[in-house]
């Protein structure tokens, strides 16, 4: 049998993993363009 329970949390941890990833990597944009700005 298919276990939902199990693959939704599989599915929240990735994206949850995902978006933190994605915050970093925009934060690192903004902060090097505010660099680029700056200097």
């Amino acid at each position: 049998m298919f276990d939902v329970a199990a693959f939704f949390s599989y599915l929240n941890r990735e994206w949850t993993k995902g978006i933190e990833v994605g915050m970093v990597k925009r934060n690192r944009e903004l902060i090097t363009i505010k660099g680029a700005v700056l200097f």
